[in-house]
């Protein structure tokens, strides 16, 4: 578990998911950002 948060949490992945994030707002409105984010917020990180 510890292994998948340090993944997660690495700039690259951050810079990934960002970009994956943006796209999504972009083409299918804001409301994916709360859908996108719900596996997250499950595993307990947060983000911005």
């Amino acid at each position: 578990m510890k292994i998948l948060l340090d993944m997660l949490l690495s700039e690259e992945h951050r810079m990934v998911r960002e970009s994956a994030r943006k796209f999504a707002e972009k083409e299918l409105g804001p409301w994916t950002k709360a859908v996108y984010w719900m596996p997250y917020r499950s595993w307990g990180v947060t983000g911005t």
